[in-house]
Formats: structure tokens, sequence, C-alpha cells
């Protein structure tokens, strides 16, 4: 009959699997992954800026929060650049929030944070003007 692990040796496997996975696991790394295990395509924010014209559908604090961004829409679908497209809870919040009409896409943490950043000067100078 195999030991029982007790709560705190449990606590410990996990931080140390936590930590020799994050230590070891790159960007590109988990970016390849994603690409590879759920067939997503993999794009490049530089070359798109923040749909202000669909704030009544979402937030830029939606998008901080959950490291995704719509970046177009097309047809009735949303094409969504996620960081976090691993994350169930960021999946089902995107999909109730947009009625399941997404085509999802990799993006690195640096292009997502750019357009977000750039986002929010553009907001707060169209505050400041206003």
């Amino acid at each position: 009959k195999p030991k029982s692990v007790t709560m705190g040796k449990s606590i410990n496997m996990l931080y140390y699997l936590r930590r020799t996975t994050l230590d070891s696991l790159s960007e590109p790394d988990l970016i390849s992954y994603q690409v590879d295990e759920f067939e997503l395509g993999l794009t490049d924010l530089s070359f798109y800026s923040y749909l202000h014209n669909m704030e009544e559908a979402f937030s830029i604090e939606d998008c901080w929060a959950t490291w995704t961004v719509p970046f177009d829409h097309e047809n009735g679908y949303f094409f969504l650049a996620s960081c976090y497209y691993l994350s169930q809870p960021v999946v089902k919040f995107w999909e109730e929030k947009l009625n399941g009409r997404i085509q999802w896409f990799i993006v690195e943490l640096g292009s997502l944070s750019t357009l977000l950043e750039n986002a929010e000067q553009e907001l707060k100078a169209q505050t400041t003007n206003a």
C-alpha cells in the first residue's frame, strides 16, 4: 500500500515542482509549446492598436488582469492575443464575455504590455484633452 503524502509534504513538493518548472521554462519554449500543442497562431501586436471602440464589451482593466487583448474584430468574431491561454479561468472569462466567438492567438509578454501601455497613454491623453 502506497504511503499517503501529508499536507505539508504535498505543499513542499508542489512548491519545488513549481520553482523548478518556472526556473527552467523560457517564454519562447512556452510559446512554442502552446502553438504546437493547441495549434494556436502567434501574433506580433506591434502592427495593432487597442480597440477603443469595443470598450462596451471589455475594458483595459480586463486586458491587464488576464494578460489578454482583443486586437481585431471581423464578421462577429474577436481575435484575442494572450499570454495566459493555459489558464482556464482566463479562457472562460473571455469566452463568456464575448459569447465564445473567439479566435485565440499567443503573444509575447513584451508585445502585449507595450500595446496596453500605449493604449493607457492614449486614453489618458483623450481624457486630458476632453
